[in-house]
């Protein structure tokens, strides 16, 4: 089922694909449900990197949660995007998708754009200053490999 999801994807030529674990939330229908496999979130993000080499693909927030080195595994799998959770603490507090996501301590990188920058540049990689949108790449070969031996 997750391969047709990434043929999926790639069939609807999308610009952006987030994929992150699951992670259950009290007093939802799926609380009691086991959280996501962040080793399954990293395979599917290289796979997605693969087919898909020219989307966006973030490391999200729910696998800095699930995982302290989360962002730093994610970029290496494939992700070339961060998704932080910055803000002013009064709102943030308001926007608690699930356990975890506004963590107690504000200097944890998911909380701190300073520590998010280092993380970056710690893994060799470079800030973008543009706007982030996809930078579509025109090469027949990949067209060529996709219609011959992934449809």
């Amino acid at each position: 089922m997750l391969a047709q999801d990434l043929i999926f994807f790639k069939k609807i030529d999308a610009d952006m694909l987030g994929i992150g674990p699951f992670i259950p939330c009290e007093n939802t229908p799926l609380e009691r449900e086991k959280g996501g496999n962040v080793e399954i979130v990293l395979k599917m993000l290289a796979l997605s990197r693969l087919l898909l080499p020219d989307i966006n693909i973030p490391a999200t927030t729910a696998l800095a949660v699930k995982d302290k080195a989360g962002y730093i595994k994610g970029l290496k799998c494939g992700a070339n995007v961060i998704m932080p959770n910055i803000g002013i603490d009064e709102y943030k507090n308001l926007y608690k998708l699930y356990p975890g996501k506004v963590p107690d301590n504000p200097s944890e990188a998911v909380n701190s754009l300073e520590n998010i920058k280092k993380l970056i540049l710690s893994q060799n990689r470079t800030i973008g200053k543009d706007k982030g949108y996809r930078k579509k790449i025109l090469n027949n070969n990949r067209s060529f490999l996709y219609k011959n031996f992934l449809e």
